[in-house]
């Protein structure tokens, strides 16, 4: 399905979108006739309630009977509650997966062209079924995520943190510059500025020290050239781990089982698609 101004997919990826959005219909139709069974039930349970009201209470075999019934029914209630919940949280991920998927493409850039990915196949080695490949992938996703997110707090080496200091007290320098000027007589323009500013141009090296000073012995080991291409090398094989994922849930779903996508399963992985770099670059 292609909206107004929405970029055009591959074959593939258009059969993608089409399952989703029937899978988020399906899900909502199973998530309804669930709470309609429930409600049912909660009718069977009061017409039970009333019938063992009525029954003779010195008639044991009669009220035995009732009360196998309500007791059934009871049970059956407990279990469609529990299935209820399940189809819900069934609905609302295939719902939520299709309205950012369809957000996605909506934010793709006029003239982004999108190309299909070759998915690897999927296959489970021995004793392993496609769910427990599914659980592999997202163990390893979970591995990169946490890495990237280490790499993106990491502190600064101190050569690094010196040069930071350096150039921000540089930076409080300039607003805290007077303009002087010779023309006619001396003229001196004093800015607006902060203390610290005023601080920084007339006693700079002393804040740089200072604050070093309060930094203490704080430094990291990695630098920002090395944490770059770590983050880049990571991000490479995030994106080849979710492609392999997106290929596992849909073996794992036609077999039979119960798996849904992560709540930040990428929509380029579960579309199978990339955008394509030739025509980023044709277009630059």
């Amino acid at each position: 399905m292609e909206g107004a101004g929405m970029t055009a997919l591959p074959h593939s990826a258009a059969r993608r979108l089409e399952r989703l959005e029937q899978d988020a219909l399906d899900q909502q139709a199973h998530a309804r006739a669930m709470q309609d069974a429930i409600e049912r039930l909660h009718i069977d349970e009061a017409n039970a309630m009333r019938r063992r009201k009525a029954t003779r209470q010195d008639d044991p075999a009669a009220l035995g009977v009732v009360d196998g019934e309500i007791a059934d029914i009871r049970k059956r209630l407990d279990q469609a509650q529990a299935e209820s919940l399940r189809r819900r949280d069934a609905a609302s991920i295939a719902t939520r997966t299709l309205t950012q998927t369809m957000a996605w493409l909506k934010a793709l850039p006029y003239g982004a062209v999108l190309e299909a990915v070759d998915f690897e196949p999927v296959t489970p080695r021995k004793g392993m079924s496609a769910g427990d490949i599914v659980l592999d992938l997202r163990r390893q996703i979970m591995d990169a995520q946490r890495e990237l997110a280490h790499l993106r707090d990491a502190v600064p080496t101190r050569d690094e943190l010196v040069e930071a200091v350096t150039r921000h007290v540089e930076n409080l320098a300039r607003d805290g510059k007077p303009r002087l000027s010779a023309i006619g007589g001396l003229s001196v323009e004093w800015p607006r500025a902060l203390p610290h500013q005023f601080a920084a141009w007339f006693a700079g090296d002393v804040l740089v020290e200072r604050l070093l000073a309060d930094l203490g012995d704080i430094a990291g080991k990695v630098s920002e050239a090395d944490r770059g291409a770590r983050t880049r090398e990571l991000r490479r094989q995030l994106a080849a781990l979710e492609y392999s994922e997106e290929a596992a849930v849909c073996l794992a779903l036609e077999s039979g089982v119960n798996v849904h996508r992560r709540p930040d399963a990428s929509p380029q992985c579960v579309l199978g698609v990339r955008i394509s770099k030739a025509a980023r670059k044709a277009a630059a």
